[in-house]
């Protein structure tokens, strides 16, 4: 963590990254042990919001950097509102499953072929992203999906653990990808899960934010039949695939 400063009485952390890997280790016990309310990365990443903790911290792209000081709290907090809303009743055309572990809506999208089923659910770092597939495009039925939901559910902290140690070790076998001093048990500290896919064929994805190496956009497919492969993109933002 590269800086702390004072904002409207509250306590702001910065970390700053020269390139789009953003993973920072003393940004995160920084959050762990003073939970500040919101925290700031300055990267070549695009403008986003995420979790580290507790804390929300805000993703800025480095060529807004100067623009810092117009930018307060309470813009941040108009842009990025999480604010609790009243419950809203469901649209008449829109399908909702209420389950003892969700709450999931339904939507389709033909153009990336997806007809399922979405709910956030809380991860040990923020919030995961968790969409099921219809039994079939032509149906809003999901039986297949949410029972291997409910099979992750009954072991999710160990999954999550699984499929995290899978990824961090794939990489710990690439050193050109990891920053120097970097060590399985520092890339478990910083692995943060973001979304989850259950798929009708049988397949599950799992997609991460950050796994503690110099990549992007990694998504794990474990497939039906037990194979496993890994999608990545790396600093020189050249796409990879590879079986694991």
């Amino acid at each position: 963590m590269d800086f702390v400063y004072e904002s409207e009485g509250e306590m702001v952390p910065v970390e700053v990254k020269s390139a789009d890997n953003t993973q920072a280790k003393s940004y995160k016990q920084f959050c762990q042990k003073y939970s500040p309310r919101i925290g700031i990365k300055l990267s070549e990443k695009n403008i986003a919001r995420n979790i580290c903790v507790n804390t929300d911290t805000y993703s800025i792209p480095l060529y807004l950097a100067w623009k810092k000081v117009e930018i307060n709290m309470g813009l941040f907090d108009k842009l990025f509102s999480k604010k609790e809303k009243e419950p809203v009743a469901p649209k008449e055309d829109e399908i909702i499953i209420e389950k003892s572990y969700g709450r999931f809506k339904y939507f389709a999208d033909p153009n990336v072929n997806e007809y399922g089923y979405e709910i956030f659910i809380t991860g040990e770092d923020g919030e995961i992203d968790v969409y099921l597939d219809t039994d079939s495009p032509d149906t809003t039925e999901a039986s297949f999906c949410f029972g291997k939901y409910e099979e992750f559910l009954s072991d999710k902290e160990n999954r999550i653990y699984d499929v995290s140690k899978i990824v961090n070790e794939f990489f710990l076998f690439k050193p050109d990808l990891l920053p120097e001093g970097q060590d399985e048990e520092k890339m478990m500290e910083e692995t943060e899960l973001t979304w989850m896919g259950f798929f009708r064929n049988g397949d599950v994805q799992y997609g991460f934010f950050s796994v503690g190496a110099y990549v992007d956009d990694v998504l794990l497919t474990v497939k039906n039949d037990g194979h496993r492969e890994l999608k990545y993109v790396d600093y020189d933002h050249k796409e990879h695939k590879e079986n694991i």
